[in-house]
């Protein structure tokens, strides 16, 4: 787990007002593993967040966003999606990352990103300063789910 590896990096994002949440500690496709992995794999990650921050995660996506009946109950948490895909993992280029969420991005858009190469980092401030620019509000997953409660 990266919360576990990377402890101050985790409690230092969260100190600057970012949401961390659980995105399971070996990154397993969780539907093809029985509910003691799935569990597992859960409460490792909660537990290094815990660790790291003082807080426990509100909100879990698994990986590849694969989840079944299962999954869900066993997150017993608000499991959250995407629905702009940055391509990041598979472009590992700053300026396509920047172009690809350009021409996909929507009103109440959670970007996928990831954090397996430095080009997303790199990426980030202009990408930051473009949805500014366009009128976009960066906002946590909480302020949006508020936000789509109103």
């Amino acid at each position: 787990s990266n919360a576990e590896r990377y402890p101050n990096l985790v409690k230092r994002v969260a100190e600057g007002g970012h949401e961390i949440g659980s995105h399971t500690y070996h990154h397993y496709n969780l539907p093809k593993y029985p509910r003691a992995t799935i569990q597992k794999e859960i409460t490792d990650t909660d537990k290094a967040i815990y660790l790291a921050t003082g807080k426990l995660p509100k909100f879990i996506r698994p990986p590849y966003g694969a989840v079944n009946a299962t999954v869900a109950e066993v997150a017993g948490r608000p499991i959250i999606q995407w629905n702009i895909d940055s391509r990041d993992w598979a472009t590992k280029n700053a300026g396509k990352t920047i172009t690809q969420i350009q021409q996909t991005i929507t009103n109440n858009g959670i970007i996928l990103m990831h954090d397996i190469q430095p080009s997303t980092a790199e990426a980030l401030p202009q990408l930051i300063d473009w949805l500014t620019q366009q009128g976009y509000k960066l906002v946590t997953i909480d302020q949006l789910l508020q936000s789509q409660e109103k």
